[in-house]
This record gives C-alpha cells, sequence and structure tokens, in this order.
C-alpha cells in the first residue's frame, strides 16, 4: 500500500468536520489561520492545511481557493494516483457543501471514493468515513433510498472490520433508524434503536453519558408510536445519567428537562410542562448566559405553553424577547 502521507494527520478533522452535532457538545475549533511558506516538495500539503483551517474558520471561499491549488498541484507534481488527492476532494466536496453547491458537492465525493476506493482499499477507515459522510449528505437532501443503501454498506464495512459490536456500528444503526423514521417506518427505527443501545450499553456501560443520544431517540420513537409512559421512562432515564455525569446545571439536562415538559404539554399537564420548561430556561441562562440561541428556544416553548393556557400578554412578551436573542445572533 501506499504511504498515506497527510492521511494520519487529517483524519481526525476529516471526520470531525462531517458530524451533525451527535457528539458531546459538537464543538470544532476555530484556528486562527495563517499562510505557512510553501516550497516544492510539500506545496500541496501545506495547501491543504491551509486550506482546512480556512474552513473551519468559516472562510469557504478562501478554503475553495487553496484546496482547488492544492488539487491542481497534487494531480501536476504526484498525479492523480496519490492518497492525498482523496483528502483533497472531500475537503473540496465539504466546502461546496457548505457553500449550497450541492451537485458540485456530490460530484466530488464520488471522484473521493472512486479515488479511495482504487488507492486504499474498500475497508480503509477513510473510504467508509466517505460512504459515511455520503449517507448523511443523501438523508439531508430527502434521497432516503440512497442514504440507506450508504448506511447499510458502512455498516457491512464495520462489523467486518471492527465487529458487530463497536460502538460505531451502534452508531451506524442509530443512523439508519433515523431514515427509516424520516419515512414513517417507527417499527423499525424502534428495533434499530433497540440493538444501537445494545450495544452501547454493553461498550460503555448502562450509566454512561454516551448512551442518552440513543435512550433519547429511543424515547422519541416510543412517543411517536403512542407509548408516552416507556417515552417518560427513558427521557427520565436520560436525565437521572446527565444529572450524575455532568450536574443539574449543565445544557445536556436542560435538553432533557425539556424531552419531559412536552411530554407534559401533549397530555395537558400545564402546570408539570411550565415547571420544567422554567427549569430549563434557568439552567441555559446559567450555563450560556441570557443572550444564547438555546435560551430562545426555551423562551418559545414557554410562549407557546403560555399561549395554549390562554396568557397571551406573556406569550407575547416571551416571544419579543425571543426574537431580540435570535437577531442578536444573526
Amino acid at each position: 500500500m501506499r504511504s498515506l502521507g497527510l492521511l494520519a494527520f487529517v483524519m481526525p478533522f476529516s471526520i470531525a468536520a462531517s458530524c451533525t452535532g451527535n457528539g458531546m457538545g459538537g464543538w470544532r475549533p476555530k484556528p486562527r489561520v495563517e499562510t505557512a511558506p510553501i516550497d516544492g516538495t510539500t506545496a500541496s500539503t501545506e495547501l491543504i492545511r491551509t486550506a482546512m483551517k480556512l474552513y473551519s474558520a468559516g472562510d469557504y471561499e478562501g478554503a475553495s481557493r487553496f484546496a482547488g491549488e492544492a488539487r491542481k498541484t497534487l494531480e501536476q507534481t504526484r498525479g492523480r494516483d496519490h492518497p492525498e488527492l482523496v483528502l483533497c476532494l472531500d475537503l473540496l466536496a465539504k466546502i461546496h457543501r457548505a457553500r449550497r453547491r450541492y451537485d458540485e458537492a456530490q460530484q466530488l465525493y464520488e471522484e473521493a471514493l472512486r479515488t479511495g476506493e482504487k488507492l486504499l482499499g474498500s475497508e480503509h477507515p477513510m473510504v467508509i468515513h466517505l460512504l459515511n459522510t455520503m449517507a448523511e449528505f443523501a438523508f439531508t437532501r430527502g434521497k432516503y433510498a440512497e442514504s440507506e443503501r450508504l448506511y447499510r454498506m458502512v455498516l457491512a464495512l464495520y462489523e467486518k472490520t471492527l465487529g458487530p459490536e463497536n460502538p460505531a456500528v451502534a452508531r451506524t444503526l442509530a443512523s439508519l433508524a433515523v431514515v427509516y423514521g424520516e419515512q414513517g417506518d417507527i417499527a423499525r427505527e424502534r428495533s434499530l434503536f433497540e440493538r444501537a443501545l445494545a450495544i452501547e450499553q454493553k461498550a460503555f456501560g448502562t450509566d454512561d453519558p454516551r448512551t442518552t443520544y440513543t435512550l433519547s431517540n429511543l424515547a422519541k420513537t416510543y412517543r411517536s408510536l403512542g407509548d408516552e409512559q416507556k417515552a417518560e421512562s427513558l427521557y427520565r432515564r436520560v436525565l437521572t445519567i446527565r444529572e450524575k455525569a455532568f450536574g443539574p446545571d449543565h445544557p445536556l439536562v436542560a435538553d432533557a428537562v425539556d424531552q419531559l415538559a412536552i411530554l407534559c404539554f401533549r397530555r395537558c399537564d400545564y402546570e408539570g410542562a411550565e415547571r420544567l420548561y422554567k427549569r430549563a430556561l434557568a439552567i441555559r441562562e446559567k450555563a450560556r448566559g441570557n443572550e444564547h440561541p438555546s435560551v430562545a428556544i426555551s423562551l418559545m416553548n414557554l410562549a407557546v405553553l403560555y399561549r395554549t393556557m390562554g396568557r397571551t400578554t406573556e406569550a407575547n412578551e416571551l416571544e419579543k424577547q425571543a426574537a431580540t436573542i435570535r437577531a442578536s445572533s444573526k
């Protein structure tokens, strides 16, 4: 196999850049951009590094320029059979996607996949990453059959290369569950979430906060099936685990409290919903400040509740506060 060059450097970036927030906090650094000197032997590597920094900083036009130059340099100096080209194409696809140039992004993903399979083999982590990214991209574009096909490829590869009880298998099962849920196949959605949860609990333990995302999704599925008692039990489990892991004032605790409030609202327990929505609001204000977008979400939740209860004046005031926060955060 050929030398992987920049692959070792870039794989964590590449995977992190494609995530949809399912990790703890979804944080991505915003580095200061410095263009390093370029010499004849490392030109493509430095161009790719600079493009990555610009992409992370949100300068997509600049990132596109450097990544495009990196591709040109690679093809001229190393040919089209070099592993760094896979990274370059993947990065260009992400940049085009960020710029809402979806057709161009799709073409680049496909080219990156073909090149990766040829140079690295179909079971290489970078190739699996590309398939996973393409599956998620297809889902966001409403191409559910294509998304399902790609996620099933990812699932088979993870099961073969990592084993059927690896957390990566659980993540893929959860992604497939969401695809089925979006198409209204709630029974299959529940089954896949339950499989994913069993793997996570075996890998991490039943009290590990990493299991709470799947627990929460499973609770939502039961809510969709009309089993609100089961949904409440799971949401309370999520709340207990997160309070123990992070303390009572963590934003992830507020998310769990919100879900319990929704259940109260649905069964017309407006006092219970108000109490829980206020708790979530207090947590977010304390953890993130009064002008954070998540505070606006809490304010709108309370506004909807108050409007339902006929407390129109209070609802109007909360809606104004939420609108002010959203306007200031743009």
